[in-house]
């Protein structure tokens, strides 16, 4: 008890003075003119998209066995390159209007078979229906973003195959994609 007596005096000083200090400094000037800067280019880490593309399919042939008309297109697509196609991730979007009028976006995926990624190019083909005047495009989501096969946005995590099959509502809020783009 005698210790704490001698100590006491110099504790209490010390807690305060340590208690009273600030970790933070104030605020630093404004910016010029207080905006934000322009959005500078998507790094090697950022994810990549297109703008919207509008189709011009081919007709290729008729399939045999089910009498339907095949159709298909190739779009150039520089920035899938092989490190993309090994680790990271493409997905591909269609816009179209349907017999009401409403304009549909939905994952590209389920209306070309195939919808194929190779590097340089996307290769879509469709059985029973062209495409053409339909808009299309893709992005990116490169390898260096992945860890064990997922990715984390705010805070949620992702599988490459729940992005691949995500909805361009989701896709587009979670990548703040915008209306056009310049990768190709």
């Amino acid at each position: 008890m005698k210790k704490l007596k001698t100590i006491l005096p110099f504790l209490i000083p010390a807690l305060l003075l340590v208690t009273a200090c600030s970790k933070t400094g104030p605020a630093g000037p404004a910016g010029a003119d207080g905006a934000d800067g322009a959005q500078g280019p998507a790094g090697p880490d950022s994810v990549m998209y297109t703008p919207w593309t509008t189709l011009a399919m081919t007709f290729d042939s008729v399939q045999v066995s089910s009498n339907d008309s095949v159709y298909s297109e190739d779009i150039t697509a520089n920035s899938i390159t092989q490190a993309v196609l090994d680790g990271g991730l493409v997905v591909g979007y269609l816009s179209y209007i349907d017999s009401t009028g409403a304009t549909n976006v939905v994952n590209a995926a389920p209306y070309f078979n195939p919808e194929l990624f190779t590097v340089g190019n996307v290769s879509l083909t469709s059985y029973g229906y062209d495409w053409t005047g339909a808009q299309y495009r893709y992005i990116i989501v490169p390898g260096s973003l992945f860890i064990n096969n997922s990715i984390t946005i705010h805070g949620q995590i992702y599988t490459k195959s729940a992005l691949s099959k995500m909805s361009y509502a989701v896709a587009s809020n979670l990548f703040s994609l915008q209306s056009t783009n310049n990768v190709r």
